[in-house]
């Protein structure tokens, strides 16, 4: 309870502080870029207090209806175990699917969500996808190259053996086969 007290009226810039650190953390880790992240804050309320497009805030956008804001609001609410986070696919304020996570931060009373339009989070499973579909088209183009080499290396004898069988069967008992199979 301190920690708000001290974020209140003429400390208010505490709280900002906070939300900078907050969005230094996800850069550092690895969660987002500096070029990507767009913070936006929402009231206890759920009322918009912060977004790049100030004309939102102007316009006191409510996002309590919005069913990220609302899963997050109901996971904050159950307890959860350290560490906890979930994730959906929902619809961002811009109107695309973004892949949503949340978390509580419990000694600041926050829930953070994060959003991250899917073509951008899905891109590296994409990436790898396609990577893997090639080496496998790569596997199959040697694997069918070996199998008509080997083939032929196998087929060669055999033919030996048939045309020979075919002399002696028509009465050339004197032609010797002659088989060269490197074994």
């Amino acid at each position: 309870r301190a920690w708000y007290e001290t974020g209140k009226l003429q400390h208010k810039k505490n709280t900002f502080t906070d939300f900078i650190a907050c969005a230094e953390h996800l850069i550092t880790q690895g969660y987002t870029a500096a070029d990507k992240l767009a913070i936006l804050g929402v009231s206890a309320g759920g009322l918009l207090i912060a977004h790049p497009d100030i004309s939102l805030v102007l316009k006191k956008t409510d996002l309590s209806g919005l069913p990220q804001v609302q899963a997050a609001r109901a996971a904050a609410a159950a307890p959860r175990p350290e560490g906890w986070d979930e994730g959906m696919i929902a619809t961002s304020l811009d109107g695309r699917k973004s892949l949503v996570a949340h978390t509580a931060i419990a000694p600041l009373g926050w829930i953070v969500l994060v959003e991250q339009p899917l073509i951008e989070a899905f891109a590296p499973l994409r990436g790898s996808i396609l990577r893997t579909l090639l080496l496998m088209l790569v596997g199959v183009v040697v694997s069918v190259a070996a199998s008509l080499v080997l083939a032929r290396k196998m087929a060669r004898p055999i033919q030996a053996l048939h045309t020979g069988a075919a002399r002696i069967g028509a009465g050339d008992l004197a032609h010797e086969i002659d088989v060269q199979t490197r074994d």
